[in-house]
C-alpha cells in the first residue's frame, strides 16, 4: 500500500497548482476587505457566494484526500502525527515570529510594554491554543487604528485543520479496510449534514470550536478522504464525468442556496477530478515549489501592512500583495517548509 501511494505522489498531478490557486483566491478576496466595494463574486451572488469561501472549501477537499493517503501510508499514529506536524507547524511558527518582530516596529506601545504584554504571549502560543480550538489574532498596539485590528485573520482555519488531523487517528483503532472505513467516513458525512441543518451549537456552549463550522467543513474534508479511500479519483478525471459534475454544480448553484447538499456532494469530486486530469500527466505538477501555505499564512499580515503604509485597496492591493506575498511564499518554502519536510525521510512508512 505504501509503495502504491508513493508511486501516486510522483505522478503528474495538479494538487500543488490548485492549492496555489486557492491561496491566491483568498488573497484576492481579502484585497477587497480594505475598501468600500465588496469582492465581485459576493456582489454578483447577492452575498451567497464568496471566492474566499470556495477557496477554503477546496483547500479542505484536497487536505482530506492527501492527509487520508498520508495516514494510510503511515506506519503508526506517531509517524502520522509527526508528518502532520512537520507540514503544519514550521511555516506557522515562522509567520507568527515574524509578525511579532514586525509588530515591535509598528506598535503604538513602548518596547517594555509591548514585550511584556500578555496579548503578545497569547499570540505566540497560538499552536497550543489551536489544539483547544482557539486562535489569538491580535498583537498589542498593532493595527489598532485600522478597520480590522487582527494581525492575521487567516489563522482561523488552522484549528479546524488540526481537528481533522486528530480525527484521522480513529482509523488506527479499527481495521483499515474499505468495509470498515467507508461506512465510518459515511457516518461522519451524514452527521455533518445533520448538524448543518439543525442548530445544535447549544449542546457544547463552552467550547472554542464552532460546531457549525466543523459541520460545514466536514463534508469537504471527509469527501476528499472518501475519494482517496475508494481510489476513485481517476473516475472523476474522465472528461465526461468531470464536465457533467461541473455542469450540475453550476446549475445547482444557480438554482439553490450554495449551502445546499449539491455543493457539499459535488465539490469534492470536482476538485479532486480537476487535480488528476490527464493534462497533468505530461506537465508534472506545473508549479515546482509548493508556496501555497506560505502565501495563505502571510497574505493578510502583508495586506494589513500595505494598507496601513500606502492605503492600498481593491485591485491595487491585490497587485501589490500578490508580488510581496508570493515572494514570501518562495522564501518560506525554501528556508522553512522544504527543510522541515526533509525530516520526513527519517520517519518509518513515510
Amino acid at each position: 500500500m505504501a509503495n502504491a501511494l508513493k508511486d501516486e505522489r510522483h505522478r503528474g498531478n495538479g494538487f500543488t497548482f490548485l492549492r496555489l490557486v486557492f491561496a491566491l483566491s483568498v488573497l484576492y478576496a481579502h484585497s477587497f476587505a480594505f475598501g468600500p466595494v465588496p469582492e465581485p463574486l459576493w456582489q454578483l451572488s447577492n452575498g451567497t457566494l464568496a471566492i474566499s469561501g470556495i477557496a477554503v472549501d477546496g483547500f479542505f477537499v484536497i487536505s482530506g484526500f492527501l492527509v487520508w493517503r498520508s495516514m494510510r501510508a503511515s506506519a503508526g499514529p506517531w509517524t502520522y502525527l509527526a508528518k502532520r506536524g512537520l507540514r503544519l507547524l514550521p511555516a506557522l511558527v515562522a509567520v507568527m515570529v515574524l509578525s511579532v518582530l514586525l509588530g515591535a516596529l509598528l506598535t503604538s506601545l513602548g518596547p517594555a510594554e509591548y514585550w511584556t504584554h500578555p496579548q503578545l504571549w497569547y499570540f505566540l502560543s497560538n499552536p497550543f491554543w489551536m489544539l483547544r480550538g482557539g486562535v489569538h489574532f491580535n498583537l498589542p498596539g498593532v493595527f489598532t487604528d485600522l478597520p480590522v485590528h487582527a494581525v492575521n485573520v487567516s489563522l482561523w482555519t488552522i484549528p479546524y485543520e488540526i481537528f481533522f488531523y486528530l480525527l484521522l487517528l480513529i482509523p488506527f483503532l479499527v481495521p483499515r479496510n474499505a468495509k470498515v472505513l467507508v461506512p465510518l467516513l459515511g457516518m461522519v458525512y451524514v452527521l455533518a449534514f445533520a448538524i448543518i441543518q439543525l442548530d445544535v451549537s447549544y449542546i457544547f456552549p463552552h467550547t472554542s470550536f464552532e460546531l457549525d463550522r466543523i459541520a460545514r467543513l466536514s463534508p469537504f474534508f471527509v469527501g476528499g478522504a472518501i475519494i482517496a479511500q475508494l481510489g476513485a479519483e481517476h473516475c472523476f478525471a474522465r472528461p465526461w464525468v468531470f464536465l457533467s459534475t461541473l455542469a450540475v454544480l453550476g446549475l445547482a448553484t444557480a438554482l439553490f442556496d450554495p449551502s445546499d447538499a449539491f455543493w457539499y456532494i459535488l465539490l469534492p469530486p470536482l476538485v479532486i477530478g480537476c487535480a488528476v486530469l490527464p493534462i497533468w500527466a505530461n506537465t508534472g505538477s506545473f508549479v515546482p515549489m509548493d508556496i501555497s501555505y506560505g502565501v495563505y499564512l502571510a497574505g493578510w499580515p502583508i495586506q494589513q501592512l500595505l494598507f496601513s503604509t500606502f492605503g492600498l485597496t481593491d485591485w491595487s492591493m491585490f497587485a501589490a500583495s500578490l508580488v510581496v506575498t508570493c515572494g514570501y511564499g518562495l522564501l518560506s518554502w525554501r528556508l522553512v517548509e522544504a527543510p522541515a519536510l526533509a525530516w520526513k525521510k527519517a520517519l518509518p512508512g513515510r
